[in-house]
């Protein structure tokens, strides 16, 4: 009977090692994964960061350029006026010149 008992309890207790065994592999596993997944998330978020930055350089330099595109638009109005003032003003004089000569 007591050997029974002992070969009863090296069985139960072998089982019970194996399980905990089990066990500790499957928590190296899972702590595996989340270890790759905290990286990979991390490396993720470093590369988000990255295009953020580069979304925000680029942002930056449409504003700039927009900015000289619309002091360049403000010349191009002001010499267009200059130069459609001064020309009715020609025309005004040639047509003056013209009726003085016609009429005189």
């Amino acid at each position: 009977l007591q050997e029974a008992r002992s070969a009863i309890q090296e069985i139960v207790l072998g089982a019970a090692l194996s399980s905990v065994d089990e066990s500790e592999q499957a928590l190296e596993e899972v702590r595996s994964i989340a270890d790759r997944a905290v990286k990979e998330n991390k490396r993720a978020a470093e590369l988000h960061a990255e295009e953020v930055h580069s979304l925000e350089v680029a942002v930056k330099a449409a504003q700039e350029s927009l900015g000289v595109l619309q002091e360049k638009e403000a010349q191009l109005v002001a010499q267009v006026q200059e130069h459609s003032k001064q020309s009715r003003a020609k025309i005004t004089t040639v047509v003056g010149r013209s009726l003085a000569v016609l009429g005189g």
